[in-house]
């Protein structure tokens, strides 16, 4: 059986020494066995790397969304090895044999893609800007870095949600601080003073309750708190395809909603779902697979 070949070109000041360790073992077995693994510099900076998996592990039919989570952990810690940026060239393939000299080339996309043109109705926006507090311009940065991580869904929610923790600290009606509640809601006694000193006594107000303003919608504010939580928290499900597709339903109107509340302090127009340009869509489930078969003579060569 062929291995499964994976190839991927990227960008990243790293050496590659005579002496550099290729005689790889591991104790234990992985869950994607690792047949053959080689990086080849093509010029510059630009490096290939070629792995060859086991074809038990990773199929035709293996989920686009896992074909990633491999790509992305094997960059990791490639970067993290060498403490260095690493910057795609190429999205990545996978190259499958399907018998009979066939072969499936699946590639995880394309590097750009062409939408058509947001037209900008004004400079006067880059002006007026340069006003904006100290906040705002914080926030801003965030929002254009979540309009930037139209690869990783993830990373866009995650610089939507600073937004959200920052628009929310600096202009929330609701007080950072509140009386502590009785959970019972027939009794909902609150709790000025400790029993025992007479001491003023609050607790943090949640995010939920002082984030209303900006995320009126109260079904989308619960499913944005409960994604919240499981990012910054840890979850261990942060790659499950049902919850990055929950991530992709609403990380758009809460990215709407945070643009339009500093777009209102520099007079920009609100903007609805029906407004966005199909850049900020990026290349969600773009995965294309090309299916070829090499003639009788030719030798098939993993490079």
């Amino acid at each position: 059986m062929h291995p499964v070949k994976f190839e991927i070109d990227f960008e990243t000041p790293i050496g590659l020494p005579v002496n550099l360790q290729k005689d790889l073992h591991s104790p234990k077995i992985p869950r994607y066995r690792i047949l053959d693994l080689e990086l080849q510099r093509m010029e510059g900076n630009t490096i290939k790397l070629v792995i060859l998996f086991h074809p038990d592990d990773i199929t035709p039919k293996t989920e686009t969304n896992e074909l990633l989570k491999i790509r992305d952990l094997l960059l990791s810690l490639l970067s993290t090895t060498a403490l260095v940026p690493v910057e795609l060239r190429s999205k990545g393939t996978f190259t499958f044999a399907l018998g009979n000299r066939k072969f499936q080339a699946k590639s995880l996309g394309a590097m750009r893609i062409n939408t058509p043109s947001a037209d900008l109705y004004s400079l006067q926006p880059l002006l007026d800007g340069q006003f904006l507090p100290s906040k705002y311009s914080a926030a801003m940065y965030f929002i254009w870095q979540a309009i930037n991580s139209y690869e990783s869904i993830i990373h866009r929610f995650i610089n939507i949600a600073i937004c959200v923790e920052l628009l929310t600290g600096s202009d929330s009606p609701e007080p950072t601080n509140i009386y502590p509640k009785c959970g019972n809601k027939s009794c909902n006694y609150t709790l000025e003073l400790c029993p025992s000193c007479k001491k003023e006594w609050k607790i943090p107000n949640p995010l939920r309750n002082r984030s209303k303003f900006l995320i009126p919608d109260d079904e989308l504010l619960t499913r944005f708190i409960k994604a919240r939580n499981k990012v910054f928290h840890g979850a261990s499900q942060q790659q499950d395809k049902e919850f990055l597709d929950e991530l992709h339903e609403i990380t758009t109107p809460i990215l709407l909603a945070v643009r339009n509340h500093i777009g209102r302090k520099i007079n920009l127009p609100p903007l609805t779902e029906n407004d966005i340009n199909l850049g900020l869509y990026g290349l969600k489930d773009m995965a294309v697979s090309i299916f070829y078969t090499m003639p009788e003579e030719t030798n098939i060569d993993r490079n």
